[in-house]
């Protein structure tokens, strides 16, 4: 908990390695509309999302942010990442893209198919995921997101979070409304 990281819509992504008594802006980004950020368990590999903007990732050890150019730009809204930050997912407005190798290179996973994606969330591992759609089901995957499968038993609503447990095993979901 001592290193930790916020991201302002229309502003800077803030960090602080001393618990939050104190942040530093990040201003090499410049203001972005942020939607989402991750980070490893240490809170040393960062990435964040940016509505229809870029993805960055953060790596603590060098103090340097990456634009990273392959994924494009998307109506991001949802951004996770394994305990070590090596694998990072993240849901937009269309596809789930997926990083083996802290977001050099990007696949979308063409299979989870095209989607109203609203919320991603990763085991410790990274290899299982699951993501809602806003007004449709909760898709689970359990093999770095190449296949997916409905979870309809929760039904159709508008969800908008999800978070699993550190196997993966367990989650839970929250929707508006």
């Amino acid at each position: 908990g001592r290193n930790l990281a916020a991201a302002a819509y229309g502003g800077a992504i803030y960090i602080s390695d001393n618990g939050g008594e104190t942040w530093t802006a990040q201003t090499a980004m410049g203001n972005q509309n942020w939607v989402s950020i991750t980070s490893s368990e240490d809170g040393k590999n960062l990435a964040a999302a940016a509505n229809f903007g870029p993805i960055y990732t953060y790596d603590a050890d060098r103090g340097a942010w990456t634009q990273r150019v392959q994924p494009g730009r998307r109506y991001w809204q949802a951004i996770t990442s394994s305990s070590d930050g090596v694998k990072i997912a993240a849901a937009s407005l269309g596809y789930i893209l997926t990083s083996t190798d802290r977001g050099i290179s990007w696949k979308a996973q063409t299979r989870a198919g095209n989607r109203l994606w609203s919320a991603i969330t990763s085991s410790s591992s990274g290899t299982r995921l699951a993501a809602t759609v806003n007004g449709g089901y909760i898709y689970t995957s359990e093999d770095d997101g190449v296949t997916w499968t409905a979870r309809t038993a929760a039904g159709s609503r508008p969800w908008q979070s999800i978070i699993s447990s550190s196997d993966g095993m367990k989650l839970a979901a929250g929707a508006n409304g």
